[in-house]
């Protein structure tokens, strides 16, 4: 999309909305932690109770909204926590996006449990429209895929294919990193070390491994070691 596209990000506070105007997949990029830069995000300088009629809001309705009159922590909060609206077109794109991540991931994890080989990705495409399954634009596609599988089921044999990790994450990037640890894949062991470091074992989906260990290594600046357990 051109730097044109302009949408409204929108939050409702008590018997308010307020609405900041931004790039649509810039803000929804932000809002799902892929952008971090607020100032790309934004299109106007201003916060609305009504973009469309122009309906400004007051340092007072601010404040007692959020807190604060502070322009980009109010932007912040209203891209991160509200919705982004979006036009058909643009809505369309990232439904479709979504689309082509979802099938991948399944064609590339789940098998035929008759055969053990991958469906190809044009069979899940396909059941994907028999099934008439509703991929929603502002979730990552990995956290659609239990739900896309359970209802992909009823017409298409799948079984999942796994990847078995151990880490070892030294004491001071636990914190920061046990929440990709669950949100990734099922903890299946872990031990707690004399220096504070966590000895874990993790099942991942074998589509996710490499995402997973870039964001493991990410979290814990490449300090954490990663072994893959074979079978």
């Amino acid at each position: 999309m051109g730097s044109e596209e302009i949408s409204v990000a929108r939050l409702h506070r008590g018997d308010k909305k307020f609405e900041v105007i931004v790039d649509p997949f810039k803000a929804y990029e932000f809002k799902v932690g892929r952008r971090t830069d607020l100032s790309e995000v934004i299109k106007y300088e201003e916060v609305f109770l009504d973009a469309r009629k122009g309906r400004k809001a007051s340092e007072e309705d601010l404040r007692e909204a959020f807190g604060t009159t502070n322009f980009l922590d109010i932007v912040e909060e209203i891209v991160k926590k509200g919705s982004v609206q979006l036009t058909e077109k643009q809505r369309k794109e990232l439904v479709e996006a979504k689309r082509k991540r979802v099938i991948d991931i399944i064609s590339r994890t789940y098998v035929d449990p008759r055969t053990g080989h991958p469906h190809p990705p044009v069979r899940v495409e396909l059941a994907l429209k028999d099934a008439k399954v509703k991929i929603d634009p502002f979730k990552s596609a990995k956290e659609q895929i239990k739900q896309v599988v359970d209802q992909l089921r009823a017409i298409l044999p799948l079984k999942m294919e796994k990847v078995n990790l151990r880490l070892q994450i030294p004491a001071s990037f636990v914190g920061r990193s046990y929440g990709v640890l669950k949100g990734y894949g099922e903890i299946t062991s872990e031990k707690w070390l004399a220096d504070g470091s966590l000895l874990t074992t993790v099942s991942v989906n074998s589509a996710l491994k490499d995402e997973f260990i870039a964001e493991i290594s990410r979290r814990t600046s490449g300090n954490a070691r990663v072994t893959i357990i074979e079978k």
